[in-house]
């Protein structure tokens, strides 16, 4: 079975495949006398990149409707970044407005853009009302990487296109793999045997978030221009300390989810949010925010840390840095 495998695979990878192309989409509703259209020019977007959405409702002409200003319109996982509404020219008593919205998401895969209400009252009654607004499904792909991008900014890798590879090579590299993979399962196997020399405890958590701080503090990849190793070992130390303090598996969990499950208080709440967006922007969108913007990030990171220190040690940090 294998040996038919390794034969058929790369006919069946050099099989010309049509790449999947964005589409327009929309969607639409009825309710009360009023039709809803939601649409996009696109079904597929890139991690940060804005989706232009245009919500256009056509009802009574005597509707006087409440648009929220885009901070308060909540579509997550979906961020709006601006909105606007438009009236337009109504006749025989209807009347047809649009609410425009740029919004972004920072979390790939299939996103569900959900149901969202507009309130509205009719002039003959005056009663506020709520009008469902209809969703919409997105594909959010990664960034690829550009043609001057650092190679160790390169966030994804190509598949590797077989068109114009001899079959012989291509058997051979599929062999030269298996055994690679094979020597890789006997080397990991072979480190993991049963050692008699002890290994060094590690640090208890608190100490041990506090020297990774100090060891980042002292050699500042991100002065380097390495922004993501920079924000990546430090997003890592909070997620796994504040996990490990408060019993949450943040290490598992994305942004948005870990600050809807970790309490803490206002002023920590704000930094963290910063300091994990930030890091996601980074990660993710190529976005980097300045020395000065990093500079406070680290000692944000060290406030967070020695503010949820663990009630035993609620003494002095002078004694704290003196055990360690």
């Amino acid at each position: 079975m294998l040996l038919f495998l390794l034969l058929v695979w790369p006919v069946w990878a050099q099989t010309p495949r049509p790449p999947e192309q964005p589409i327009p989409i929309e969607a639409s509703l009825k309710q009360d006398g009023f039709q809803i259209t939601v649409k996009a020019e696109k079904n597929r977007f890139e991690l940060g990149q804005p989706v232009r959405l245009v919500y256009r409702i056509q009802g009574p002409e005597e509707a006087q409707f409440t648009f929220p200003e885009a901070e308060k319109f909540d579509i997550k996982p979906f961020e709006v970044r601006d909105a606007a509404a438009v009236r337009l020219t109504g006749s025989q008593g209807q009347r047809t407005w649009e609410f425009r919205v740029k919004a972004a998401a920072y979390e790939t895969g299939n996103l569900h853009l959900p149901e969202a209400t507009l309130s509205f009252k009719l002039k003959s009654d005056g009663a506020s009302q709520e009008l469902k607004l209809p969703g919409l499904d997105f594909q959010i792909d990664r960034v690829p990487a550009g043609k001057n991008d650092k190679p160790d900014e390169i966030r994804d890798a190509h598949a590797l296109s077989l068109h114009g590879i001899p079959l012989l090579v291509a058997l051979a590299a599929l062999l030269g793999a298996l055994l690679v993979a094979l020597l890789c399962w006997w080397l990991v196997r072979w480190l993991r045997r049963p050692r008699k020399v002890a290994t060094a405890p590690e640090l208890p958590p608190y100490p041990w978030a506090l020297k990774q701080l100090d060891e980042l503090a002292a050699r500042r990849p991100d002065q380097l221009g390495q922004w993501e190793a920079f924000y990546d070992q430090l997003s890592h130390v909070l997620r796994f300390y504040l996990a490990w303090r408060f019993k949450v598996p943040l290490l598992e969990q994305t942004t948005s989810e870990t600050l809807r499950n970790l309490t803490l208080p206002d002023a920590s709440h704000r930094q963290f949010k910063e300091l994990l967006e930030c890091a996601d922007l980074v990660k993710f969108a190529r976005s980097f925010p300045g020395q000065e913007k990093s500079d406070q990030h680290l000692d944000w990171a060290r406030q967070l840390v020695q503010s949820n220190a663990p009630p035993e040690l609620s003494g002095t940090l002078e004694e704290v840095s003196t055990k360690k």
